[in-house]
């Protein structure tokens, strides 16, 4: 039978070093599995029930099989350190295969060309939220009325909304969902919103996060320019 290295969080934080990661993607109610220079945990993060891992990719990759198999891991969709897909494959049904990185800034942004246009969105902007991402960003699991969603920041021309980006911050700050309307990409409206909202969740956070799927350099270039030089490689996926 496999038990829990940790169960507290403030000790699983204190042995991973207060990482970003562990500290947005845990709550009180945490079991934490180490395995030589690997951890691998159950809790609950911003999306609802979550089992990650951190440390070394294959010794994290390994010890998630033994838990699923154990019946421990919760949720459908698993967070290894960045592993090949291949290793992934031998171990696993998986249904899906993303890798991704989780970037963080802890120092407030330069100003930018348009953050004065960054408005928090009232409650009754939800369908033109929905409409921006339908056109945007469709696949985005932010959504308005999504578990864990604070609220959102936008830009609007006229009554149209433009751009827009999630709140989705608990143990630190952490936004999701950044789109822009296709027709106004290209006019740094994505800086703006990006930086204006982590500014402000700077002033209430001492760490802003975002994740972004590894393919997108040109993504993953501009949220570098705007302070996001820290991130971790991950690899998730889907079990059958």
């Amino acid at each position: 039978m496999i038990t829990p290295t940790l169960t507290s969080r403030s000790e699983f934080l204190t042995a991973t070093g207060g990482h970003p990661f562990v500290t947005l993607h845990t709550s009180e109610r945490l079991s934490a599995y180490q395995r030589e220079n690997a951890w691998v945990w159950v809790s609950d993060g911003p999306w609802g029930p979550v089992t990650a891992g951190l440390g070394d990719g294959p010794t994290a990759l390994e010890l998630l099989a033994e838990l699923q198999a154990a019946g421990l891991t919760e949720g459908r969709r698993l967070h290894a350190p960045r592993v090949p897909r291949e290793a992934v494959l031998e171990r696993f049904a998986a249904k899906y295969f993303g890798e991704w990185d989780q970037m963080w800034s802890t120092t407030p942004p330069a100003a930018t060309k348009g953050e004065e246009l960054v408005e928090w969105l009232p409650a009754e902007a939800a369908p033109d939220i929905d409409k921006l991402l339908d056109e945007a960003l469709p696949d985005s699991s932010a959504r308005p009325g999504s578990p864990g969603v604070r609220g959102w920041y936008g830009i609007r021309e006229g009554d149209r909304l433009v751009a827009a980006a999630a709140d989705y911050s608990g143990s630190l700050g952490m936004l999701a969902g950044i789109a822009v309307a296709p027709d106004h990409q290209g006019r740094g409206l994505g800086a703006a919103v990006t930086v204006a909202a982590t500014r402000r969740l700077l002033a209430e956070f001492a760490t802003v996060s975002l994740a972004v799927m590894s393919d997108n350099t040109r993504a993953i270039k501009l949220y570098e320019r705007l302070g996001y030089t820290s991130s971790i490689a991950r690899t998730s996926f889907n079990i059958a």
